[in-house]
């Protein structure tokens, strides 16, 4: 459920979506050669692989590939700056669609969040 509202909610905003049930679904696609732009991951997924772990795979299939990891975990308990360190952006959850909107558009438009 949380996948099909995230991806109802970037379609509603123009953006096509290519929606994967896991992890390694995902790295399917990937491999299957979709174009993708940006992956936009929960950090905690189902089917054995987390968000950042899918998002470290995907980089060895396409580098350079910007990330936005999304999670409800307080800043505290997920190490938010670990996983900036490693190139990943991060957007905590809840947030508004307006939210999404702006961080997707700057990281496409090559812009690093402040």
């Amino acid at each position: 459920m949380v996948r099909e509202f995230a991806a109802a909610q970037l379609r509603r905003l123009g953006f096509a979506v290519i929606e994967a049930h896991d992890g390694p679904a995902a790295l399917e696609r990937l491999r299957a050669g979709d174009p993708v732009d940006l992956l936009f991951s929960d950090v905690v997924m189902p089917g054995g692989l987390s968000g950042p772990q899918v998002a470290k795979d995907a980089r060895k299939l396409r580098p350079g590939l910007p990330v936005l990891l999304t999670s409800g975990y307080p800043a505290g308990a997920l190490s938010n700056q670990t996983l900036v360190g490693q190139g990943f952006e991060v957007l905590n959850k809840p947030y508004r669609m307006t939210e999404l909107a702006g961080r997707i558009r700057a990281i496409l438009d090559g812009k690093k969040r402040s």
